[in-house]
């Protein structure tokens, strides 16, 4: 079904209040609605409290992974309004990975800018990612403290300090606190496992659950965070849910896990609508799963507020969701800048100006990600390796005492393309995490496993190794320039993410007297750019050679294809298209946002 709606009654002064916010399970007490004449229902029709008989839309605005992406946040702010203009009822869940990234998070006292940012926006539900615990539950506690932030999480069992912060409760629609009968601010805990919106208009309800990963992925363990299998925890709170609201009520799960998981999850729950995030994927529109009476979705949001998702969900009078509409909307330059974010902004922009913009060394010519043809190597790859392995060396005071170094590729996250200046924001585009360096030692049989894994992967970056990878595996193994030996002990430098077994490294795991040198690859780089002054581009170097009886295997699925533009001369314009049913509504044909996640999944 689609639900279209003039663009006139976008601008109707409409008369808000009062709307419900259920938290986990216990009503907040807030006002009854009252609702106005101007009041409507999608299609242009009246509604009450009580209209619940008819089919009514529930709008969603969605992103993720913003990464302390603060440069951008000003333009998604702007967006947001424009939404929240259109449609009042609409509501902003953000998926996770609100932290580390750039400078900002630096700046910003790890992460309190990042929240004091997020709050501003007044999000319904945020769901914890991964990254959010890079500095540890407590660095996460501190970034909440302060903040009114509805952190939802169904799926990770928390206890301590994180349980006991509250928050005042504010009225979605109208964005204000709602206050009790004695006109003080209403409060409640801050970590919910779900929380429920009835909207002013229709009384209609909305139930949103909160899933991430499990941190100990990355390593984290702290014994008062523990992991819960997602659909186990679903499969208990949907008769809840239903029980306490209304089998009718609208399902939302917002997930911090792999778009596959999420997807997985979706054909698992025909009667729960899903909003991803972690991959930094952007589905473009609803990836749908139909069946012959309902209809439900997955969409990802990519990531750092380079994009806004615009969901609208159709419900029938039995809770069934039977139309689904909506899209990504770009945050791109066509978006004006919010004037009051920019001045909430200026402190944290000036000292990422002081500390990170300065220039610290300069580039000769452009030094790219991309391998040598016929090769798993790359310019800026062997010079990252070459950084690391002496840095290794320097740890160890030792000139020559580390035999390998190894970045995986996947770590380096962008190049560097234009000759000139470079600067600490440049390194931390490069390497946006706070991975650290770690010397480990390693029998030659988990070397020659290392470098089979690389070869699988396609090459990561190395330095004092080489090989030939053929149909048969890797051959022609050299460390230091010297035969590999089965029987020898290396030591081997690289990020402390592969030493917990990170991107199929099992057997950097499994090595002897690790070393952590608490030095991250940012300040390795930095270092190395410092000292060097100019930076020239290394001669091509092919250490792992691709050779020629290797042929890629088949593609399974054609890559994600690229959407159609938003109809609109003006980003108002696309906006007012997607919140109005006329993008993404793909009708009974397998649509766009289901064929990119058929290609992502072979990927």
């Amino acid at each position: 079904m689609r639900i279209d709606r003039q663009k006139s009654q976008f601008d109707v002064a409409l008369q808000r209040a009062g709307s419900r916010v259920q938290a986990g399970g216990g009503e907040s007490p807030t006002p009854s609605p009252s609702l106005g004449k101007d009041t409507w229902q999608a299609g242009g029709a009246k509604a009450t409290a009580s209209d619940s008989a008819s089919p009514w839309v529930q709008r969603i605005v969605t992103t993720g992974d913003s990464h302390s992406a603060l440069n951008r946040v000003a333009q998604f702010d702007t967006a947001l309004a424009e939404v929240r203009r259109n449609d009042p009822t609409t509501l902003y869940l953000h998926n996770g990975d609100a932290l580390v990234g750039t400078p900002y998070y630096v700046v910003g006292n790890r992460g309190v800018s990042d929240m004091q940012a997020l709050d501003r926006d007044r999000p319904f539900s945020v769901v914890p990612g991964n990254h959010d615990l890079d500095d540890g539950l407590d660095n996460l506690i501190k970034d909440l403290k302060g903040t009114d932030i509805p952190l939802t999480i169904a799926n990770w069992q928390l206890t301590g300090e994180i349980t006991q912060l509250q928050r005042h409760v504010y009225d979605p629609v109208t964005l204000k606190p709602v206050l009790d009968a004695q006109g003080s601010p209403v409060m409640e805990p801050m970590v919910q496992p779900y929380r429920v919106f009835t909207n002013p208009e229709t009384g209609r309800k909305t139930a949103v659950i909160g899933l991430s990963l499990d941190p100990a992925e990355d390593a984290f363990h702290d014994p008062r965070l523990v992991f819960q299998d997602p659909a186990t925890v679903l499969k208990g709170l949907i008769p809840e849910i239903q029980q306490k609201y209304g089998s009718d009520a609208l399902l939302i799960a917002h997930t911090h896990l792999p778009l596959t998981t999420t997807s997985s999850l979706r054909d698992q729950f025909p009667n729960v609508q899903f909003l991803a995030a972690h991959d930094h994927l952007v589905t473009a529109t609803p990836a749908l799963n139909k069946t012959a009476d309902r209809v439900n979705m997955v969409l990802d949001s990519g990531s750092s507020y380079k994009e806004m998702g615009i969901v609208n969900f159709t419900q029938d009078a039995s809770g069934k969701t039977v139309g689904l509409t909506g899209g990504e909307l770009p945050i791109d330059a066509s978006i004006p800048a919010n004037p009051d974010t920019v001045a909430w902004m200026a402190p944290v922009e000036a000292g990422v100006n002081q500390q990170f913009r300065q220039p610290i060394a300069k580039l000769s010519a452009p030094m790219l990600r991309s391998r040598f043809q016929g090769a798993g190597d790359s310019e800026l790859g062997n010079w990252i390796a070459d950084q690391v392995r002496a840095a290794a060396d320097a740890f160890q005071k030792v000139p020559g005492s580390t035999d390998i170094a190894l970045v995986n590729s996947t770590g380096i996250r962008t190049d560097w393309p234009t000759p000139g200046p470079l600067d600490g924001e440049n390194v931390f585009d490069v390497f946006p995490f706070d991975n650290s360096l770690s010397i480990v030692k390693l029998t030659g049989d988990q070397v020659k496993q290392m470098a089979e894994n690389s070869a699988k992967r396609g090459g990561d970056a190395v330095s004092g190794l080489k090989d030939e990878i053929d149909a048969n595996g890797v051959s022609q193994l050299m460390v230091n320039g010297k035969p590999w030996a089965a029987d020898a002990t290396y030591t081997v430098a690289v990020p402390d993410f592969l030493t917990r077994g990170g991107s199929g490294y099992d057997m950097l795991a499994k090595g002897t007297d690790l070393q952590a040198t608490n030095q991250t690859l940012r300040q390795i780089v930095t270092n190395a750019l410092t000292t060097q002054g100019t930076i020239n581009p290394p001669p091509e170097d092919i250490r792992q050679a691709l050779q020629s009886v290797v042929t890629p295997a088949p593609h399974p699925s054609p890559l994600p294809p690229k959407p159609a533009p938003i109809p609109g001369d003006t980003w108002q314009a696309k906006v007012a298209t997607l919140m109005s049913g006329g993008y993404g509504n793909e009708g009974a044909a397998k649509g766009l946002g289901e064929k990119i996640l058929d290609a992502l999944r072979h990927l």
